[in-house]
């Protein structure tokens, strides 16, 4: 028995230096051939458990393709936006959010007209002039309810217009400074300073993916002056009441985000990974049919009263769309949707920069297991342990997505187990092997040296 264990051991070093090596790419993902792999798994989390709606605080206000069939091509004149905004406000919505920038003038405008006109028409320059132009109608009926427009920031800088933010609310900042800690744009492109100056608050309208997946949303960016938040973000603390956001940093990097009692907790580069849900088209209210309902009907009430209200561009020529973690094609505002809704629900998934780190001592918790175990064992009997393992680490990964929301790469832990079973189990088929060898050999001197004395006798 001790010979057996001091040849099984034998095998027990070329694992022991797979599982340091497999270690790094664990504990240094960005740098791990296994990325992939990786993103792969924690999108198979969100396929098998999508996010459970449990409050519905958000419609999406759709600029749809019946609607733009039916009331005209984008973009529509702002008089038509005033008035959906107006019944969308009338109707009980807590903040109205346009999932849109509009940083040059409305061309339908009265005093746009002006200029194309005959020099000679003097009455009628004269009566388009006394006309108050759409754009100071936008901005009347923005101002008297609570409106939060987009931004969109750019990488590049260009030579735009509205690259001047007007900011109402700035960003408290506790525990330490922003720069270079959050995601950053050289510039951004803003509605026109009318539009900002009526509106209560501007949210960030960017998403960045990741190999062509919509995984993480910034919470929080900055064009180098001031930081902004994410739409979802602002039109919280606008539906709330909130006079700001509390952005915390601590240890070098952005803790949480915090607005009215919610603490939203985030990636150390401001960032949020959102828990995507299942397609929901009641979350879809087509603007069509907003702009064509009875003002004194209160259907439109049940549907809008009490709720956050995007309006968002969603016809199939116009929209921008992204792949969620599930693999769905959604608009880039119903994104903006499910953050509000996770929001509202306290469903928050989280990968701490710890994590990484917790994942290599399970390897080598769970590898030393087996480097101990699986060389004394059966055949029958170590194919079950290889196989309890990776099933802990899978199931290990789940508990913690439905407990905690933790991501939990299972995937990379899994490979790096099998991969030390294996190197286990081809070193001791090469030990079995050599045993074969040796012992054909004794067998085959043993018998010659039979043949030689029955030779001499």
């Amino acid at each position: 028995v001790a010979i057996r264990a001091v040849r099984a051991g034998r095998g027990r070093w070329v694992a022991l230096f797979l599982l340091a090596a497999l270690c790094l790419p664990l504990a240094l993902p960005d740098y791990s051939p296994l990325a992939r792999l990786r993103l792969a798994w924690l999108d198979f989390y969100q396929l098998v458990l999508p996010r459970e709606r449990i409050s519905h605080p958000v419609v999406i206000v759709e600029i749809d393709e019946r609607s733009l069939r039916r009331l005209g091509q984008w973009p529509w004149p702002r008089t038509r936006l005033a008035e959906l905004i107006r019944r969308i406000g009338d109707a009980g919505a807590t903040a109205i959010g346009l999932d849109m920038v509009m940083p040059e003038a409305d061309q339908t405008s009265p005093e746009a007209l002006i200029p194309r006109l005959d020099r000679g028409l003097s009455r009628a320059v004269e009566m388009l002039s006394a006309i108050p132009s759409n754009d100071a109608r936008l901005a009347a009926t923005i101002k008297r309810y609570p409106v939060v427009l987009g931004v969109a920031g750019d990488d590049a800088i260009t030579n735009i217009d509205n690259a001047i933010l007007i900011v109402k609310n700035p960003l408290v900042v506790e525990g330490g400074g922003l720069e270079g800690r959050i995601r950053s744009y050289p510039q951004t492109l803003a509605s026109l300073p009318r539009l900002q100056e009526a509106a209560s608050g501007q949210g960030i309208l960017n998403v960045d993916l990741e190999r062509g997946v919509l995984r993480r949303v910034p919470l929080v960016t900055t064009d180098g002056t001031v930081a902004l938040p994410a739409l979802a973000l602002e039109l919280v603390r606008v539906a709330r009441g909130a006079s700001a956001i509390t952005v915390h940093v601590g240890d070098d990097a952005v803790s949480s985000v915090a607005v009215d009692g919610l603490k939203v907790p985030i990636q150390p580069d401001g960032q949020m990974w959102i828990h995507f849900s299942r397609i929901a088209p009641d979350r879809y209210l087509s603007a069509l049919d907003v702009l064509q309902s009875d003002p004194a009907s209160d259907a439109l009430r049940e549907h809008l009263a009490g709720k956050i209200a995007l309006v968002g561009i969603t016809g199939l020529a116009m929209v921008g769309r992204r792949v969620d973690p599930r693999g769905e094609t959604i608009p880039g505002t119903d994104v903006h949707a499910q953050m509000i809704e996770s929001f509202h629900d306290r469903r928050f998934l989280r990968r701490p920069p710890w994590m990484p780190g917790a994942e290599a001592v399970s390897l080598v918790l769970l590898g030393g297991l087996l480097i101990w175990t699986v060389p004394g064992m059966r055949r029958h009997r170590a194919l079950f342990m290889i196989t309890a393992t990776i099933a802990l680490s899978v199931v290990l990964g789940f508990a913690l997505f439905v407990t905690t929301g933790l991501l939990f790469d299972s995937a990379g832990l899994a490979v790096a187990l099998f991969v030390i079973f294996s190197s286990l189990v081809v070193s001791a088929l090469a030990q079995a092997d050599h045993d074969r060898r040796m012992s054909q050999r004794s067998l085959r001197a043993a018998r010659e040296a039979a043949a030689r004395v029955a030779g001499e006798l």
